[in-house]
């Protein structure tokens, strides 16, 4: 199972930010291998019988990797396609504030630019644009990208 700490505030601007940056890339590792999100799989699990059917021995460490070049790649496609950092705010009905329930008066639009400039620097990109950073793309094996941004 991938380590997850403890969420100690599922309220937290910064602990949501930055577990959505540390985590981003495993589900994508779970799409390469046609595996339906709806199921909550278990990467250990996942890797354990994807290596033995294929004789591989890739670690979790290896599939974030694969999964977050997807991630990345994707980035530079819809960037090149002319996504804008405006284009991620939430709609309006999600970002309002609840009214009850226990997110009620929680309020995700006073500090989502801070969110977001935080979930990019974690993700190796640009806190004022979300471009991927060169050594970003570099470290993943998809230099051939630079040029795209």
């Amino acid at each position: 199972m991938v380590d997850l700490p403890a969420v100690s505030d599922p309220f937290s601007h910064e602990e949501m930010s930055t577990l959505n940056a540390k985590f981003n890339g495993i589900r994508q590792f779970d799409d390469c291998l046609g595996i339906c999100r709806i199921a909550s799989t278990n990467p250990k699990l996942v890797l354990d019988c994807l290596n033995a059917v294929t004789g591989w021995n890739l670690s979790l460490e290896d599939a974030f990797h694969i999964g977050r070049r997807v991630v990345n790649q994707l980035r530079v496609f819809n960037l090149r396609q002319g996504m804008k950092k405006e284009d991620e705010r939430p709609s309006q009905r999600y970002g309002s504030i609840p009214v009850d329930g226990p997110a009620k008066g929680k309020n995700i639009m006073e500090k989502w630019d801070w969110m977001l400039e935080n979930y990019y620097t974690l993700m190796g990109w640009d806190p004022k644009t979300g471009k991927p950073l060169p050594e970003t793309l570099k470290k993943l094996g998809l230099e051939e990208l630079i040029k795209d941004l």
